[in-house]
């Protein structure tokens, strides 16, 4: 089957391996080498987000165990689907206790992980899954990144409707009070010109401070009409933001058609994706 991301992967880990046991920290590592993937291997999650931190791209997937100190596997899952650069990433949670409120607490995040394994697994099973996953070769794990999509969709729909609100409030404050600005401008210098004409014909030293007033007048009025044009384009900034976010709209419900499908398809189908009788 044809990898989704192998061509657009950037050089680096392939799985990001998060586990405190060195013993079965190494075992993983030398099965998923077998299956030519590239693995990094840190000992918990504080280690995992800093190696993440650091790299310009996150890996194609994360293996997990739950129980570690300093910063569990649960935790860092949050922290994977929170951050606008990892989101996209696929997670794998191991345990050796795979206890109700533990399983619970993964299971009804924004999106669930994509798999949970129970210690002890074959090496031929931590293999099928983790490929199966990157490939998505399975409702459920499409489904995952469908999901993980919507999500990110979602977050970039409200950072738009908040930022299109903050325009279109700012720019009516700013057009109304450059409009009533502009208006009381102009009848200050029709006053002004009048005022002028009657004083030309025996109060020069008294013109030219009208004539000043007038100048400071026109200069404030230069402004302000200067201010609307730049609303004015800016108007032209805040339908291209509209568009984006009716194009962002659309990639929401395309994407919430997927999921529906997905998710009538494991219903009716089930979900299970690797026979581990066989492996």
């Amino acid at each position: 089957m044809t990898d989704p991301d192998r061509s657009a992967a950037a050089p680096g880990a392939d799985v990001l391996l998060v586990e405190d046991d060195a013993t079965q920290r190494a075992i993983y590592t030398k099965i998923l080498t077998l299956e030519e993937l590239a693995v990094e291997a840190v000992t918990n999650g504080k280690e995992a987000l800093g190696w993440l931190e650091s790299r310009d791209r996150p890996p194609r997937l994360v293996l997990s165990d739950i129980m570690m100190p300093e910063l569990d596997g649960l935790e860092l899952f949050r922290r994977i689907l929170e951050s606008p650069a990892w989101y996209m990433t696929p997670v794998v949670l191991m345990t050796a206790s795979p206890t109700r409120d533990r399983l619970e607490a993964a299971r009804t995040s924004t999106v669930p992980p994509d798999y949970f394994l129970c210690k002890p697994f074959s090496p031929k099973f931590l293999g099928k899954v983790v490929l199966a996953i990157i490939n998505r070769e399975s409702p459920l794990f499409l489904l995952r990144h469908f999901q993980r999509e919507r999500l990110g969709t979602r977050r970039d729909l409200l950072g738009l409707r908040k930022k299109l609100e903050s325009a279109r409030e700012n720019g009516r404050d700013e057009i109304e009070v450059a409009r009533r600005n502009i208006e009381a401008i102009r009848r200050k210098l029709a006053e002004l010109d009048r005022m002028r004409n009657q004083l030309s014909h025996f109060d020069g030293m008294r013109t030219n401070l009208v004539d000043d007033k007038i100048k400071s007048l026109n200069d404030e009025l230069v402004s302000y009409e200067a201010l609307l044009h730049e609303n004015a384009e800016r108007r032209i900034e805040i339908l291209e933001e509209e568009r984006k976010f009716l194009l962002a709209n659309k990639d929401l419900e395309d994407l919430d058609r997927k999921i529906r499908i997905l998710n009538q398809t494991i219903s009716r189908d089930g979900s299970l994706l690797i026979d581990k009788k066989s492996a």
